[in-house]
């Protein structure tokens, strides 16, 4: 089969350069090539320390989420932990991630698949909750979105060295 398909490929590339003689035929092969690559190609800017252009990854999600709700992993590189960010996660899962994006002290990455739901993984109520990115803590049961939410008010205000008795939910 990979024979017929290249003899096919170097007929048809033969018989356009016989209407196009003066065109280099490594470049017809490529414009009438059958194959293309698995990979997508990397954006123009894209650096690809420390992580390769759309390179998977198995992590576990740190116990706090940030403030946009995005979790926080950690992977060693060159003996120091790098930060990578992932949407769509909640804390202490393992997820499967893809990089798309590196920064020169962090990273950002699309959540594959969730590989260890946490106890509070729920099915977001919104059908559209997944795609339109509206609301970041859909996944998440109710309680744990009011323990969040109470955490991040408490976090900023002992932060900001604010006096207070206690934060309600």
């Amino acid at each position: 089969h990979i024979l017929a398909v290249v003899v096919m490929i170097s007929l048809r590339t033969s018989f356009i350069s016989s209407f196009y003689p003066k065109m280099n035929p490594k470049r017809l092969s490529r414009l009438f090539s059958t194959t293309e690559s698995t990979l997508p190609k990397a954006p123009p800017k894209f650096k690809a320390f420390p992580f390769d252009y759309h390179q998977e990854l198995n992590v576990t999600i740190e116990d706090k989420l940030t403030s946009r709700g995005r979790g926080v992993a950690r992977v060693l590189v060159e003996d120091r932990d790098w930060v990578v960010f992932v949407p769509n996660v909640l804390p202490h899962e393992q997820v499967r991630i893809r990089v798309f994006r590196n920064f020169p002290t962090y990273s950002e990455a699309d959540l594959l698949q969730v590989l260890e739901p946490s106890p509070e993984r729920i099915e977001p109520p919104c059908p559209y909750a997944n795609d339109c990115g509206g609301c970041q803590l859909q996944h998440q049961s109710m309680d744990g979105q009011r323990r969040f939410k109470t955490q991040q008010v408490q976090d900023y205000l002992d932060e900001h060295e604010v006096v207070y008795e206690s934060v309600l939910p």
